[in-house]
């Protein structure tokens, strides 16, 4: 019997011989893999027709997974070859070949094999099998989404070489939807810096607006936890709001909580109110002191300006200095609370 890639010859009862598939033939002739067996493969390489009378003198045939071992050995080596990819992809879905793979459980060791065509802007790309794959007629892979080239693998036949547990569904509208906005989320929610999630927010409601519209209300609902640029420079996460009237609010405080320029339109879409109407519950964050600027501004414009001094001067962040240098004794009292808020209102009209 003929030695694959030799002009040997063996016979069966002095050689342990083996019959491999076609595609492996041709790996173990066009490539440098070699058997790592100590069988001897017997040629039969185009010559098909003899297996079953080689079979039954005694050779036996390969197992599927010395079969896979070698094809993934040399799939990124000759998958971009035409011929070699019709002889593979016609072997992995014989039935005989999924059979062996389901007794076997090989499915996870098929799905690392990088066959899988890919469709991308610079043209196809082969990888193994990931979730992410979809079926669909014109749109190209982006870093949402793989789209598998059906004209080199078709639908069926890839599904096939998976498995059954595993799925490549078509790409429709709902799908590509509900991946952006779980992407979108995934991207807010992860441990990058509070700046390149701004930015990143930002560049996808400028540039995006088709795809970022669609996920208007569940963004509305997070918008605490979306982080902006603040007019003091600072990007955070946190309470937010807009300065509608463009007022000069020069407070530390206020700082903190307005948007910048370039965040104002996103700020408004997804839902922030002005800073003018910001209650006392609002300032987020730790204070310690406050700066006379801040007092000024809460005194001048702001619809609950007073509500906001008495938490201040109630949490004794506003010192005894700022009370009597902002006439705030009238108002207030560190150490007694007899009046309520309506009260001070009708107090503050008769003074």
């Amino acid at each position: 019997m003929p030695v694959l890639n030799t002009n040997k010859f063996v016979s069966i009862k002095s050689k342990n011989c083996i019959i491999v598939p076609e595609v492996i033939s041709y790996i173990y002739k066009n490539t440098d893999i070699k058997n790592s067996s100590t069988a001897v493969v017997i040629d039969t390489y185009k010559k098909t027709q003899y297996i079953p009378l080689l079979k039954a003198i005694g050779c036996r045939i390969s197992n599927i997974l010395e079969n896979l071992s070698c094809i993934k050995k040399a799939s990124e080596e000759l998958i971009n070859d035409g011929k070699v990819r019709k002889v593979l992809y016609s072997y992995l879905n014989l039935l005989s070949t999924q059979q062996e793979i389901k007794s076997n459980g090989l499915y996870d060791m098929v799905k690392q094999l990088p066959i899988f065509p890919i469709r991308t802007s610079s043209g196809v790309r082969y990888e193994f099998y990931s979730n992410n794959i979809y079926t669909h007629d014109t749109k190209i892979s982006d870093k949402n989404f793989k789209i598998l080239e059906t004209k080199i693998l078709d639908y069926k036949s890839a599904q096939d070489i998976v498995g059954p547990n595993y799925r490549i569904n078509e790409l429709i509208q709902e799908v590509y939807d509900s991946i952006y906005q779980k992407n979108l989320i995934a991207y807010i929610e992860s441990n990058r810096t509070d700046e390149e999630i701004a930015i990143y927010v930002l560049n996808e409601y400028k540039n995006n607006s088709e795809n970022f519209n669609k996920c208007h209300n569940t963004l509305k609902g997070m918008i605490s936890e979306i982080p902006m640029k603040f007019v003091n420079g600072n990007y955070h996460k946190g309470n937010k709001f807009v300065n509608n009237k463009k007022l000069i609010l020069s407070g530390e405080t206020i700082k903190n909580l307005v948007v910048s320029d370039d965040f104002v339109n996103l700020a408004k879409y997804l839902g922030c109110s002005d800073i003018l109407d910001i209650h006392y519950d609002d300032i987020d964050f730790q204070l310690k002191s406050i700066s006379d600027t801040d007092i000024e501004d809460f005194q001048n414009e702001f619809t609950y300006g007073m509500e906001i001094l008495e938490g201040l001067i109630r949490n004794e962040i506003i010192t005894d200095k700022q009370i009597e240098k902002f006439h705030l004794q009238y108002f207030f009292s560190k150490t007694d609370y007899n009046y309520s808020y309506e009260e001070f209102q009708v107090r503050k009209l008769l003074i």
